[in-house]
């Protein structure tokens, strides 16, 4: 597939995505029916039939946390051919496909190894992505592919993760338990150990030497600076519940925030002065760590970006009045703990089955209403007079020519 390519009529091909999908290629593609960008995954070596209808499955599953898939289908899709005197019709092949809504407002891959996150907001953004991920597996969907650009956060601190149950339903053989959650914590230790650094992670083995001397902040914790190591050296724990057991507390952090914060952070690690590397090792030699020679830091793109980025939620009533509290004291603990209960509630889904009580509530209405109906139908016909001596019928008077009506007749003088 090349770009410009358009798939079932719909999506236009734009560039290869960053999502990594076994059995799937990953595109960023235009949709015309919604004008909005969207990443479509299409299908390599399984049968498109049966990829479909996996697929249908994982779209039937819903979760606010999660991000909507706009389409699924089976669509020929053009492929490429040495013979350039060939049938175009017969160079296509069918092909399964999903298109997937881009998580809205700021992505993780946007700020991750290129600002040093605070540690509690560090770990907000892991634990609420850890519980999404949670969330996603209780309805039957595995993520196992996670990517920075798949974890989005709105305006309103509420975390979207995209593509959970995709790799499953393009995978050849069925998902494994372990494995998906190990790849899962694989991805949240990285991304914890990027927010933190700044660094891409892992690290290359000719600067291992330096990750002793990292200068991290002394709010982590020493089991979160082991986790921050070890994700360096490319190594991860093997489930998700063990990352989320190291994270520590996440008082005085909001994700609300983070769009408006972002800009404030550093973009690189600062060595005090006993701990910077050797004058032989270029600056730019570590990306991330030390700015190049004439290096200036420009806001404007990033402030640029989050403005065009912006999107309008309307909040609650209580996020409002509480974000609003946060603005005016922000180093206030108790309004920042508050803040993020009312994001919870409001972003956690509904906690009464809708469903289950319109049903039952119709059930009772129709109930009711047999009764009534029965009971009516039942019921002795009463006419409200004697059926043997019926009341006699009115007439108006016969006459045998005309004549004027009463009201008619004029008036004696």
């Amino acid at each position: 597939m090349l770009s410009g390519m358009i798939i079932a009529n719909r999506f236009t091909l734009r560039s290869p995505g960053a999502w990594t999908v076994d059995g799937a290629e990953s595109w960023t593609a235009h949709d015309a029916r919604l004008d909005a960008p969207v990443t479509l995954l299409v299908s390599t070596d399984r049968d498109p039939d049966d990829v479909a209808a996996a697929l249908t499955g994982v779209r039937a599953a819903r979760d606010p946390r999660l991000a909507r898939i706009v389409a699924v289908g089976v669509a020929d899709v053009p492929v490429d051919t040495d013979d350039a005197d060939s049938d175009p019709a017969a160079s296509t092949e069918r092909r399964a496909f999903a298109a997937v809504a881009l998580p809205a407002d700021l992505t993780a891959a946007d700020f991750l190894g290129s600002r040093v996150l605070p540690a509690p907001l560090a770990r907000l953004l892991i634990q609420r992505v850890a519980d999404t991920l949670e969330a996603a597996a209780s309805i039957g969907l595995a993520h196992g592919a996670l990517h920075p650009s798949q974890v989005g956060v709105t305006a309103r601190g509420r975390v979207v993760v995209a593509g959970a149950g995709l790799a499953g339903a393009f995978a050849s053989t069925g998902a494994d338990a372990a494995a998906t959650s190990a790849s899962d914590a694989r991805r949240l230790a990285a991304m914890f150990a990027a927010a933190v650094t700044a660094l891409d992670v892992p690290l290359d083995e000719e600067y291992a030497d330096l990750i002793e001397d990292l200068p991290l902040t002394d709010a982590l914790t020493g089991r979160e600076r082991r986790l921050v190591d070890s994700a360096l050296r490319d190594r991860y724990p093997g489930a998700v519940t063990n990352v989320v057991s190291v994270l520590g507390s996440t008082v005085d952090a909001t994700l609300s925030a983070l769009r408006t914060q972002l800009v404030r952070f550093p973009r690189v690690l600062e060595y005090p002065p006993e701990l910077e590397p050797e004058p032989e090792l270029e600056p730019e030699a570590l990306p991330g760590v030390l700015p190049a020679e004439g290096e200036e830091v420009d806001q404007w793109e990033l402030e640029r970006l989050l403005e065009e980025r912006e999107i309008s939620e309307i909040p609650t009533i209580a996020e409002a009045f509480f974000d609003l509290l946060h603005r005016r004291f922000p180093a206030s603990a108790r309004i920042t703990a508050a803040l993020e209960r009312a994001h919870a509630r409001a972003t956690g889904g509904p906690r009464v089955n809708g469903a289950r009580w319109t049903m039952i509530a119709l059930f009772v209405f129709v109930a009711v209403l047999a009764v009534v109906a029965v009971g009516r139908f039942r019921a002795p016909f009463n006419p409200g007079y004697d059926l043997n001596n019926p009341p006699p019928q009115s007439y108006p008077a016969f006459t045998f020519s005309p004549s004027p009506s009463p009201s008619d007749s004029p008036s004696a003088p």
